[in-house]
């Protein structure tokens, strides 16, 4: 039989060794690069068609470049739940950069505010569903409406990915049904 010193060891380095193998699978990597200067939300889609890639699949870490109305959109999935190591940074026209901390002093510009979440489709496209993430870059003392104006560059990104998937799709259904070709017809 174990002595109780023994045991409490053998649990802590259990517990230790745990952690340090959650905390590896857990752990990612992003780096954000947002035009130099650029105020406002910042909006991220996941699985959004015509978006553009991470870095590959092992990529660690991902690299998401913001398009200068800050929307990006990515054919990748969302990161999964865990812990994501974020860096911020804004990006020179020469390809230098300067990091923009998270949540920092009240005065100075930074990124703040960040969520995320899924929006479905609603009435017009119930099957349809989007991940997204955002943030805002700016000084939070600059306007007490930060949180709305995020919100509402997340329902305007969302809602221009829907009308774009899935009226693309229904535009080729009914371009598909004018030929005359049906599900049992072949052509």
């Amino acid at each position: 039989m174990l002595s109780p010193s023994t045991l409490a060891r053998s649990v802590a380095i259990a517990l230790l060794t745990a952690c340090v193998v959650a905390c590896r699978i857990a752990a990612r990597s992003e780096t954000h690069l947002i035009p130099q200067g650029y105020t406002g939300p910042v909006v991220i889609l996941y699985l959004a068609s015509g978006g553009e890639g991470v870095s590959g699949p092992d990529s660690n870490p991902a690299v998401h470049q913001i398009g200068r109305d800050g929307v990006l959109r990515v054919n990748d999935s969302a990161p999964s739940a865990g812990f994501v190591d974020i860096k911020y940074f804004y990006i020179a026209a020469d390809g230098s950069r300067s990091e923009i901390p998270y949540e920092a002093d009240t005065n100075a510009i930074q990124a703040f505010a960040a969520v995320d979440g899924m929006t479905r489709g609603g009435d017009d496209f119930p099957e349809a569903s989007v991940r997204w993430a955002a943030y805002v870059v700016g000084i939070p003392t600059a306007t007490e409406d930060w949180i709305s104006l995020r919100d509402r560059a997340v329902d305007q990104a969302v809602q221009s990915l829907f009308d774009e998937q899935y009226r693309r799709r229904d535009d080729a259904n009914r371009d598909f049904r004018s030929r005359g070709l049906g599900a049992d017809q072949k052509s």
